[in-house]
């Protein structure tokens, strides 16, 4: 099971919000651990398979470009706030 942070099953249509909790001003980093790789695997199926439009949001937090260009390629969309 999928758990997504904002998610509309009528339109099929969901955000994943990658955000800090820094206080000092600097960016997170979010790094491709074991519990973000079965995110993306996940929500690569939701994409390819059920037709979903997810969406990863990074706010005041970045991620490697090959994280990114990972993201992309399984379907999903990144934006970075």
């Amino acid at each position: 099971m999928r758990i997504i942070d904002i998610a509309d099953p009528k339109t099929l249509r969901a955000v994943e919000h990658k955000t800090t909790t820094k206080t000092d001003g600097s960016k997170g980093y979010f790094s491709k651990d074991a519990h973000i790789r079965e995110e993306l695997e996940k929500d690569e199926y939701l994409v390819q398979v059920e037709n979903w439009e997810i969406t990863w949001v990074f706010e005041n937090a970045d991620a490697n470009q090959p994280w990114i260009n990972e993201l992309k390629a399984a379907g999903i969309h990144v934006e970075f706030r």
